[in-house]
């Protein structure tokens, strides 16, 4: 559950989740100071969206899927207990884009128009970009805050077509967060560049560094693997967030960039050092 808030004549709200939820669940918010102040059976969170507005998330699990239902309070106190009763007379927040979802965390706001949808993968593609792309020399890089495990996923790849494309991959291969630098040349997979990590989330820094027989992978300022036999293919078509509507990200994609030209390895340790 989530919710867009500001503070008005009063500073703090309250939210919980009823129903099939813990009996006893709520966080406290301070809509001043952007603090969390109290909470209970939930995993509460605020974001600061400038000029006074906060995000206001809370998430649990349900023993049920009964009917359950989310609740805004308006408190007196930052350390007011849930579903506090006072005399409310004069006191006021503002409130917009609140939002209820199925999922282990909250995601970014929805709109709808009074009934319940399911969201679209974050993916975009953009074809004839030729001139943009590195055609013979370049870097890829991502800052991807991995949250999701999913099987495959595609943060950021360039192509002309499905046989010659290349790109940054991360794979849950069951045993290890697998993250891959690939090219594809003719249908076959003239470079891949895997390195296996813990399989855990967090944020990582991916770039695939290419020329002909030049390529290499750095994650979190590390080399992680070479190949030095692969032609580059020409491309004109960039996906991010998913490889033509497959293999969708479906995670938090903080930064995607495109270089036309190889930088140095020097500058690509840099370049994705946490």
């Amino acid at each position: 559950m989530s919710v867009f808030a500001k503070a008005n004549t009063s500073d703090y709200i309250q939210l919980v989740l009823a129903g099939q939820f813990s009996a006893t669940n709520y966080a406290n918010f301070d809509l001043s100071n952007g603090t969390i102040t109290a909470s209970a059976f939930v995993t509460a969170k605020i974001e600061d969206y400038g000029n006074g507005w906060y995000r206001c998330s809370v998430s649990a699990t349900a023993p049920s899927s009964a009917t359950n239902s989310q609740i805004v309070y308006l408190i007196n106190s930052p350390t007011a207990p849930r579903a506090q009763s006072f005399n409310a007379s004069g006191e006021s927040v503002y409130l917009w884009g609140g939002q209820f979802e199925a999922g282990a965390y909250g995601t970014s706001y929805i709109p709808t128009l009074g009934a319940a949808v399911t969201r679209l993968a974050d993916a975009a593609s953009k074809t004839g970009i030729s001139s943009f792309i590195g055609q013979t020399e370049g870097v890829l890089y991502a800052e991807v805050d991995v949250r999701n495990l999913t099987a495959a996923k595609v943060p950021l790849q360039v192509l002309q077509d499905a046989d010659n494309r290349f790109g940054l991959a991360i794979i849950n291969t069951g045993s290890s967060l697998r993250f891959q630098g690939y090219c594809r040349i003719g249908g076959t997979f003239t470079a891949v560049i895997d390195y296996d990590a813990p399989l855990v989330g967090g944020v990582y820094k991916l770039s695939l560094g290419y020329a002909p027989n030049d390529w290499v992978l750095y994650v979190n300022g590390i080399q992680r693997g070479t190949n030095t036999t692969s032609s580059v293919p020409t491309t004109s078509i960039c996906d991010v967030g998913s490889v033509s509507g497959t293999y969708i990200l479906d995670d938090r994609l903080a930064q995607a960039l495109l270089f036309k030209t190889r930088l140095t390895n020097a500058q690509l340790a840099e370049l994705t050092t946490l």
